[in-house]
């Protein structure tokens, strides 16, 4: 992504350095989603408002052919006859880029105080927070691929069976077989590469089946599988995010029996509800007021065979539930780890004008006495995964595979 950088009449150029160096040095090391490597560059067009737009030329296709000495057909060639000519096909696709922007104001005193100190740490936390709001918007774009392998048997997101449903050795074989059958290429390193989330990733490399990541590693002369953020397993190379794609997912309507709280100590009554502590749930019915609210995520708390209580959060304070009930209906809810193994131009980014970031001094607009500072940034940027765009032409197979799964922290 390229970058510039504005400054206000005046301004400590010091500052103007600072800003500059701090966002190249995020540049040149990009997070994974980001990568130069990793996508396929689109470019703003003038006049369209927030178009991006890529060319997609697709390879020439392998055909079979006749290897005749006396009437070949393509690609088989006749002795001193020339074969005809083919044209490339030049095809694009378009996509929109968004604005997006955050500024961090710093008072008069606080300035006063540690001038330069305070500057740095603003000047670094805006450069980071450009970047990684990037990096997080493809992301986004990555999960809604519909190329997609599920763990464990399930058929979709909403059909994982109770329980862990974890990213394993062999679902990455599959999804590398797959690919190498689809005639997608790797990236020149002679890998696919993957970003996955860190608890896809302790699931993966808590796999103690044969060939799996603990197998894998027993044998001498192996590679190592993972060397701070990037390793490589099964002919692919796995980065880690915390921002790779998650989305929320239930499953299995629970029948709660009758539903009785115990208003003096929010305690709700259940006989053999099967709910357990941690558990993170969703109330789909319930026949009166009790305090609880439909469609809401709640936790599970102090729970007994016959008893339990629900907190808005993982172990905190228990819900104040009043008033009689009836029966009711729950769904478990859940995160969906989504891991994204591609090979190369498997999804376009764009930025458009590159990230600006801003320094206004104090005394600014609005500002006469001096009170407060501002350091900003504000960009354009967009992705798309590749045939998922508009007036998308010359397609080939997606050049991806999600493998979406569940793990025990989540």
């Amino acid at each position: 992504m390229a970058t510039t950088l504005t400054t206000a009449t005046n301004f400590n150029q010091t500052l103007v350095a600072l800003v500059q160096k701090r966002l190249e040095e995020l540049l040149r090391a990009p997070l994974p989603h980001t990568n130069p490597a990793n996508y396929l560059s689109a470019s703003f067009i003038p006049g369209t408002n927030n178009t991006m737009r890529f060319i997609n030329i697709p390879d020439l296709s392998v055909v079979a052919g006749t290897p005749d000495h006396a009437t070949p057909t393509a690609p088989w060639l006749k002795e001193a006859v020339t074969p005809t000519p083919e044209v490339l096909a030049f095809g694009y696709e378009e996509f929109s880029a968004d604005q997006a922007g955050r500024i961090v104001q710093l008072s008069d005193i606080a300035l006063l105080e540690s001038p330069f100190d305070l500057l740095r740490e603003a000047a670094d936390r805006v450069a980071r927070n450009a970047i990684a709001t990037a990096d997080k918007r493809v992301a986004e774009v990555l999960i809604t691929g519909t190329n997609v392998m599920y763990a464990n048997g399930a058929t979709t997101s909403t059909t994982f069976p109770l329980g862990a449903s974890p990213l394993t050795g062999a679902l990455v074989k599959r999804a590398v077989a797959l690919l190498q059958a689809g005639l997608v290429p790797t990236f020149p390193d002679g890998t696919y590469h993957a970003i996955v989330q860190p608890g896809a990733v302790f699931d993966l490399m808590s796999d103690t089946a044969v060939g799996g990541w603990i197998d894998a590693a027993r044998y001498a002369g192996a590679q190592k599988l993972m060397t701070g953020e990037l390793g490589e397993y099964a002919g692919v190379k796995f980065l880690t995010s915390a921002v790779a794609g998650q989305k929320l997912a239930s499953i299995g309507t629970v029948g709660l029996p009758t539903v009785t709280p115990t208003t003096a100590t929010d305690v709700i009554n259940s006989t053999a509800h099967g709910l357990s502590n941690g558990m993170r749930m969703r109330f789909l019915t319930l026949a009166s007021n009790t305090g609880i609210v439909v469609a809401t995520n709640y936790y599970v708390i102090a729970a007994t065979a016959n008893t339990f209580k629900v907190s808005l959060t993982p172990g905190g304070a228990a819900v104040d539930v009043t008033g009689a009930d009836g029966a009711a209906t729950a769904v478990q809810v859940y995160d969906v780890n989504s891991t994204h193994i591609f090979g190369p131009n498997s999804y376009a980014f764009g930025d458009w004008y590159g990230i600006k970031s801003y320094f206004t001094e104090p005394g600014g607009p609005g500002d006469e006495l001096h009170q407060r500072a501002s350091i900003g940034w504000k960009g354009f940027f967009g992705a798309v995964i590749v045939g998922q765009g508009t007036s998308a032409t010359n397609v080939s197979p997606p050049r991806y595979i999600r493998i979406e799964s569940v793990n025990p922290i989540s």
